[in-house]
């Protein structure tokens, strides 16, 4: 999803990405999406592991939340 969202950018550039056509409310979702994704699979647990915060119920209930919002892609999937 990364990929496809990074090809998308280029190809469109952000500006026309986020503001022109009739999609750009999708586009801003995927980017969300993809953004909490990038978050929760490589940023969250670079993070933990520098501050030894396994343990931290904060941190946890984040990640769940964080996993929870990224449910939310089946919502582009019946978009098609």
């Amino acid at each position: 999803f990364t990929l496809e969202l990074v090809l998308r950018l280029i190809h469109n550039g952000c500006m026309k990405f986020f503001t022109d056509g009739e999609d750009w409310s999708w586009n801003l979702f995927d980017f969300c999406i993809v953004s909490i994704g990038v978050l929760d699979a490589w940023v969250v647990p670079v993070v933990m592991g520098c501050l030894d915060m396994k343990k931290s119920k904060g941190v946890t209930s984040l990640i769940t939340l964080l996993r929870t919002a990224r449910l939310l892609r089946v919502l582009r999937v019946a978009r098609l």
